[in-house]
């Protein structure tokens, strides 16, 4: 149960002590009169405590991350409403921003700065004055303040001192949004030259910025300002200027025209991708791109990334992965057939690792390859990659050989019947079975597929012995032995699972050594038991026969399948 919030008395005497930030948290209902918000900026305002000084304790340097974004949200409801020196609020926002790190939330004091300074406009030219008579002013404070006042003479006037206060002046013009077309185009013509290469990294990457956020209120402008950046970028590539085009071709994908976003992405293919912030962008980027006309261009460069031995893998870029697992299934089989069809290994394992994390993990393509121009020995090289990236999956890899034999090529078809036959049908009997023997009348592959239930149920006939052998069935040792090891082995999961779960620390773990229900007394005594009924559990995973009867075999196979090339 959570503590009732503190008294007014309770947080006077803890600002007092230096921790008045131990008892502040998030409400749900911080509009309420009485909140603890409005009750803090009643105290502080009334002289009875330093809100703002809390940020500068001990106490306030060593808050954990969730506790530090409780407090951060309190702070963020009272700045707005604080009576407070322009110093003592800039330096209580620094602090929470430096304290929030590189979180998504950490920037959101600098919301909480701009609503604070536009009660009065005096705040806004107070913090201009002081930036223009050389005090020291972090320049995200004077671009707030600067975009405050609205004055855009003001702002060419900080852009042509240079220094820290022309970058945020670069900041400032491109958020203000222009009264007419004519001032548009001369706030546009004043942020341009600053993109280019002449200019050190910080100013171009605040130009190419600013310039995106002011086509974000003027889109107009984009098919000309678009190609510039991105020329100026080509002139010098640097890594901050790229991140900054690629995040607006995230964000603002549709002010980028066709060559523009191949441009982008070129430069990016020639970056150096051991950058996470750079992978990071993309990922946003080309996952945005896969619904768009420009889907090809993401595939391309995808495809060219993944297959370089230092390029970033899929899991790496965990957005786009989940796209593309659960993707329609004919998007899949068609990326599928693309980088089978290369043979680099790593571009197969991603196709696995897409596959094999998507929402229907063993359901069968209804697809053919007819149509797309291969040749014999390709359609067996896709194959033999599906089956060896894909063993455990046999409905998936059976599904891939029923689509080459719809190609029609005869020159291959008793090969892809083999591959139907040894491995899937031999490992896995039951699991192929079912979606093979649904394959219908007047279906290209229909006789083929016949064919290799044919020879699979003449094999599993063959092999059957109806007499048991005594000598293959293992001893009570034996047995005591095996169950034993699977006891070990699942006590040892069980552990690496608890220490791993992110529940362990929320919930109270119970063992129950026997029975077929628990009872937990929630309410306390006087309340009735809450009763939880204990049901059967368990996962199935089809595993190849030959792992048992011929395990290096069946590894030596797959080895092969996993290098096949084209001839």
């Amino acid at each position: 149960m959570l503590k009732p919030p503190p008294t007014d008395a309770e947080l006077i005497a803890h600002a007092s002590t230096g921790k008045l930030v131990e008892v502040l948290r998030r409400e749900a209902d911080a509009d309420r009169e009485d909140s603890l918000v409005n009750r803090l900026v009643s105290l502080h305002n009334g002289g009875q405590l330093d809100l703002l000084a809390a940020t500068q304790t001990p106490a306030f340097e060593v808050l954990g991350v969730s506790a530090f974004f409780s407090v951060q949200s309190v702070f963020c409801g009272a700045i707005p409403k604080l009576i407070a020196p322009t110093d003592a609020v800039m330096a209580a926002v620094s602090k929470l921003v430096a304290k929030g790190g590189q979180d998504g939330a950490a920037g959101f004091p600098f919301n909480a700065f701009k609503e604070w300074m536009d009660v009065d406009t005096a705040r806004a030219r107070d913090i201009v004055i002081a930036a223009d008579s050389g005090d020291a002013v972090e320049k995200t404070f004077l671009a707030i303040a600067l975009e405050g006042q609205g004055d855009v003479a003001e702002i060419n006037r900080f852009i042509a001192k240079g220094g820290e206060s022309r970058l945020a002046a670069i900041g400032a013009l491109g958020s203000i949004k222009p009264a007419d077309a004519v001032s548009a185009q001369t706030a546009l013509a004043v942020l341009l030259p600053y993109c280019g290469a002449s200019f050190d990294e910080d100013v171009r990457y605040a130009a190419i910025n600013a310039v995106f956020a002011l086509l974000r209120l003027v889109p107009g402008l984009a098919p000309s300002a678009v190609q510039a950046i991105v020329a100026a970028v080509e002139a010098k590539p640097t890594l901050e200027c790229l991140f900054a085009v690629v995040k607006a071709l995230w964000l603002q994908e549709k002010l980028f025209d066709r060559p523009s976003v191949g441009a982008v992405l070129k430069l990016a293919r020639a970056s150096d991708l051991s950058k996470k912030g750079l992978v990071d962008v993309l990922d946003g980027a080309l996952q945005h791109m896969l619904g768009t006309p420009e889907r090809d261009l993401a595939l391309d460069f995808l495809t060219d990334v993944l297959a370089q031995k230092d390029g970033p893998t899929l899991e790496a870029l965990d957005s786009i992965s989940h796209r593309l697992a659960n993707e329609p299934r004919a998007n899949r089989f068609g990326l599928a057939v693309r980088w089978f069809l290369t043979a680099n290994r790593r571009l197969c394992e991603a196709m696995e690792h897409i596959l094999t994390s998507g929402r229907e993990e063993d359901e069968p393509f209804d697809a053919s390859m007819a149509g797309m121009g291969l040749t014999g020995s390709q359609l067996v090289v896709v194959c033999h990659k599906a089956i060896g990236f894909l063993m455990l999956q046999p409905v998936v890899s059976g599904s891939v050989v029923v689509a080459a034999l719809r190609a029609g090529d005869a020159s291959v078809e008793n090969q892809l019947t083999e591959l139907l036959i040894y491995p899937i049908l031999t490992n896995f009997g039951d699991a192929a079975r079912g979606y093979l023997a649904g394959i219908k009348k007047g279906d290209t592959a229909y006789k083929a597929v016949r064919k290799a239930l044919k020879q699979s149920d003449n094999y599993f006939r063959g092999i059957k012995i109806d007499t048991p052998i005594k000598e293959l069935w293992p001893s009570d040792y034996q047995r005591n032995l095996a169950n034993m090891k699977r006891y070990d082995l699942g006590r040892q999961i069980r552990k690496i699972a608890d220490e791993k779960s992110i529940f362990a620390k929320l919930v109270q773990k119970s063992t129950l050594l026997y029975g077929h229900k628990s009872m937990n007394f929630v309410g306390g005594p006087d309340k009735p038991p809450v009763t939880m009924e204990l049901k059967p559990m368990g996962v199935e995973m089809p595993m190849p026969r030959l792992d048992l009867v011929d395990p290096v075999g069946l590894d030596w196979l797959l080895r092969i399948y996993r290098s096949s090339t084209p001839k």
